[in-house]
């Protein structure tokens, strides 16, 4: 160590022959050869300190030296001097891809210069970072990493100015290295260790020649400018050139909306002066006022359709025309117009517009419908508006993530979802299938397809990857007024405008490296277990099956930002992703042999790294070897044999006991069914007798009746004749009383007749046309004069009125039937009125009489209205003596609705009257087939 030893060191590194080279400040350069040092004799500089060693491109090694520099290409060491360094040892030194050769002093100055020959020449003047320089690095995009007294500085190719990277306050950096990943190492004075990653974005500012940091909206024309819209006027980019973008007429700092005609115009809108109009070609610019009638307020979109039409939106409104004359568009009803946030149209020639507060309104064939093709969406705070290539209509929100419409439906994506953010102020496609959104804490990268699946439930879970100030932007919150507010030029560069104008390359994209995960600890229940050496296997012994395992990852994300996901082969069907958790529980494992393993992913997301896997054998307790299992069974089946045994043994002293009282239950069973056999004989014939003896009174009946029908016949044919004679009052009166009597009686004989010809199924419809409402006229014709008599109204009516209906049925059964229910009604009713309505209701292709008698009569208690319909019952004894009849009628009523096919009800209660209703079928004629049929 003693030998080697000669001071504080400087730089050490190997040159083109192989050897070690060590730069002692004080002590020179030396060669390492083994374990001694040898001064390198051959080279020739000035006296004094040496600042630093580095290796350069190619063969060559450079050394600073007071007033310069010592190149040496492994031949030989030449002297460069540079007059630039004042006399004093240049301490920082490196060489980039171009070959040029930074160099940093003592001072806070860095020079570029160009070395190729023997006298250095400056490329472009000094660059200041305004304190001292320690180091300078270089990384693969050509960026100068500056390592100062206050912090990292760093200097893009191009620019002129150097930034401060304030990711956070790193104090004094000592040194900086590039990564082979394209990221970089810093080395600070008291705060440790950082790792910077590589840049995704390349940002364009004051630093690289636009007016004003605040960029508003971006826009590429047909002729490949890009426009951007600053606080510090209009700016255009093309191959690396900007310029300014000016005219007397045109305001220097109020652009802020974009657009291009189909003609090649160009269109801004601005805060404060309305609308210009840029001729195709750079021609001559033209200003839109209020005159033409655009809305007023800070103008926010410019569209033009394919119609040629040109919508212009601001925040107090918008307008439809073309030329100079444009109207104005209100959205929802009234004077206070919403904020138009954007506008785009669809395939069929929709136009859709956003706006934030009053949610998205459709223009459609001169109609416009809110909220487009859908009754309500989740969100009104609308920001942007995008057409993917599935023609999905993609709707940023202020408040609620991202919507989406596909063919009427409406999808959601939120943070719920994995999305990082709930605002979303801009989205830009890109040619791989991904959508990047503009947030206000940077740009976010999601593939298409997982929104889509997302959106509608077929995703649990996106995996987003979010781009922030260590990816190169140079702010966090990009902008959100106007559009377009982000564009994908010709090349495949997508443009976010914010601090600055920020391009990235999807193309280029850097995977990120997944940090590789590692198990530093692994519990089992609640004992800490050695880890088992790689392909070992960790014996458990038996326990509770409790496990407990710690995880980690090697890297430098932020350790809210690592995901990881695990899995237990053996147990887990999957790989489980947990996010940021680093703690894994198992509980109740069975006794087997596990494999747990566990990755992780970086917080920008790409895929999970390689693995770290510990292998298990959880061993069983006793009571779960397949020892015990053996004694158990055996137990069992033993404990099984001897309770069959001891059941059987019971079941037969059981099935003893009980046949004895089967037989004796059978012998009782067997008595009982034979006096229960001779009851049923005894009854049987006592049926059979009454059966014989209701049909001997049937007969009686109608014989009976029959043989009075004759002579009554002839007594009141006699006594009619009588009547017409006979001219003394008394006799008229007597053979008045004889002819009531007499017809009461015939009436009581028919009644009888017709009741025998029922009981013997002697009813015979006949079926004829007729006309239904003469028919039913006739019936209620026929009770009017007993109602004259008991001075009751008595009314029909037919509905629809005036329709007279010709149907085919048995006409002199109908007639018998209302005929009975009318003299019912009129008989049964001492005042008031008879209502008889009728309708022929027509029911899938089936006509049904419905007829209705209702009286103001006596009525009938419920519990008698099945029993009226019964032979011989009436509703009252007295009624029977006071109003006389046998109670016949409505028996063969019923009967005879039953034999045309149909029904007949009653609705009635004491003192409320009767309501009796007939359906009959009866299929309609026409009055000509009924002519024929007559015929």
């Amino acid at each position: 160590a003693g030998e080697l030893s000669r001071g504080p060191v400087v730089g050490i590194t190997g040159d083109a022959r192989g050897r070690v080279l060590v730069a002692f400040r004080d002590a020179g350069l030396f060669q390492v050869q083994g374990d001694h040092l040898t001064p390198i004799s051959t080279l020739t500089r000035p006296a004094g300190p040496l600042g630093i060693l580095v290796r350069g491109s190619g063969r060559l090694v450079w050394l600073g030296v007071r007033g310069g520099v010592v190149r040496g290409d492994g031949s030989r060491w030449t002297f460069l001097p540079i007059p630039w360094t004042r006399g004093n040892v240049v301490t920082s030194l490196v060489q980039d891809q171009e070959g040029a050769l930074w160099v940093g002093c003592e001072g806070s100055e860095i020079l570029r210069l160009d070395v190729r020959g023997d006298r250095p020449q400056p490329l472009a003047p000094p660059v200041s970072v305004g304190h001292a320089v320690f180091h300078l690095a270089t990384d693969p995009q050509e960026t100068l990493w500056i390592s100062s007294e206050n912090g990292l500085f760093r200097l893009r190719k191009g620019a002129t100015t150097p930034e401060r990277l304030t990711p956070r306050p790193l104090g004094m950096v000592d040194t900086a290295r590039a990564g082979s990943d394209g990221g970089l190492w810093i080395g600070t004075h008291s705060e440790g260790l950082f790792r910077l990653h590589a840049d995704e974005f390349t940002p364009y500012g004051v630093a690289e020649g636009l007016p004003n940091d605040v960029v508003w909206n971006v826009l590429e024309t047909a002729d490949g400018w890009l426009y951007a819209s600053t606080n510090g006027g209009l700016t255009r980019l093309r191959d690396g050139k900007i310029e300014r973008v000016t005219s007397p007429l045109f305001p220097t700092s109020d652009a802020v909306a974009l657009a291009e005609g189909r003609d090649g115009s160009f269109w801004v809108g601005t805060f404060r002066h309305g609308v210009f109009r840029r001729a195709p070609g750079d021609g001559a610019w033209e200003a839109f006022g209020a005159e033409t009638g655009i809305p007023p307020g800070p103008i926010t979109v410019v569209f033009e359709d394919r119609l040629g039409r040109l919508w212009i939106g601001s925040r107090e409104g918008l307008a439809v025309g073309r030329g100079r004359r444009f109207e104005r568009v209100a959205l929802p009803p009234g004077a206070s117009q919403p904020y138009v946030a954007a506008i785009v149209e669809d395939a069929r020639g929709t136009i859709y517009v956003a706006t934030y507060g009053a949610g998205l309104f459709a223009f459609r064939d001169g109609a416009v419908h809110h909220n487009g093709p859908v009754p309500g969406l989740p969100s009104s705070q609308l920001n942007a508006l995008h057409f993917d290539g599935s023609q999905r209509l993609w709707i940023a929100t202020n408040d609620r993530g991202l919507l989406v419409i596909d063919h009427g439906r409406v999808g959601h994506v939120h943070t719920g979802l994995g999305l990082p953010f709930d605002v979303v102020l801009w989205m830009v496609e890109d040619r791989r299938g991904g959508l990047w959104l503009s947030t206000n804490h940077g740009v976010v990268l999601v593939s298409l397809d997982e929104l889509a699946r997302a959106a509608f439930g077929q995703l649990p879970r996106i995996t987003p990857r979010v781009f922030d100030e260590g990816d190169g932007l140079r702010g966090t919150e990009l902008s959100a007024t106007g559009q377009p507010a982000g564009w994908r030029s010709r090349d495949g560069r997508l443009w976010f405008p914010g601090t600055g104008l920020m391009a990235v390359d999807p193309e280029q994209l850097r995977e990120p490296v997944p940090p590789p995960a590692l198990i530093h600890r692994l519990t089992f229940d609640g004992t800490v277990q050695p880890l088992p050496a790689p392909g070992t296997v960790l014996a458990l012994p038996p326990g509770r099956g409790e496990i407990e395992l710690k995880v980690d990852a090697l890297g430098f994300d932020e350790p809210a930002g690592t995901r990881f996901r695990h899995r237990l082969i053996g147990f887990d069907e999957d790989w489980r992703e947990v996010g940021p958790a680093r703690s894994v529980r198992y509980t109740n494992l069975p006794p087997r042999a596990y494999r747990f393993e566990v990755s992780a992913q970086h917080q920008d997301g790409g895929p999970f790294g390689p693995a770290a896997a510990v292998d298990l054998r959880l061993a069983p307790r006793f009571t779960q070897t397949w020892t015990f299992y053996l004694l158990l069974t055996a137990g069992a089946t033993g404990l099984v044999i001897g309770g069959v045994r001891l059941r059987n043994r019971r079941l037969r002293a059981l099935v003893a006991r009980r046949t004895v009282e089967l037989r004796l239950a059978n012998d009782e069973l067997t008595a009982t069914a034979q006096r229960e056999l001779q009851a049923r004989e005894r009854a049987e014939a006592a049926l059979a007798e009454a059966e014989r003896a209701s049909q001997a009174k049937t007969d009686f009946l109608a014989t009976v009746s029959h043989e009075l029908r004759t002579p009554l016949h002839a007594i009141l044919g006699m006594n009619e004749l009588l009547l017409q004679t006979l001219q003394d009052p008394d006799q008229l009166e007597w053979s008045g009383l004889v002819k009531e009597g007499g017809q009461t009686l015939l009436g009581l004989v028919e009644d009888l007749l017709d009741f025998a010809r029922i009981g013997h199924g002697e009813i015979d419809v006949h079926a004829e046309p007729f006309d239904l409402v003469t028919c039913l006229t006739s019936c209620v014709d026929f009770a009017a004069p007993m109602a004259r008599d008991k001075d009751i109204a008595l009314g029909f009516t037919f509905q629809p009125a005036g329709e007279r209906p010709w149907v085919l049925g048995d006409k002199r059964r109908l007639r018998q039937v209302a005929t009975n229910l009318v003299a019912n009604a009129v008989k049964f009713t001492e005042k008031g009125s008879v209502e008889v309505t009728a309708a022929l209701v027509d029911h899938d292709g089936i006509a049904t009489l419905h007829l209705e008698v209702r009286d103001t009569g006596v009525g009938i208690a419920p519990e008698l209205h099945e029993k009226i319909f019964q032979p011989f019952v009436q509703a009252d004894s007295g009624l029977s003596r006071r109003y006389g009849g046998t109670g016949l009628g409505l028996a063969i009523t019923a009967r005879l609705c039953a034999a045309l096919g149909g029904t007949i009800t009653v609705e009635s209660a004491p003192g409320k009257g009767s309501t009796f209703q007939v359906c009959l079928p009866l299929p309609r004629v026409a009055p000509g087939d009924a002519a024929g049929s007559a015929q």
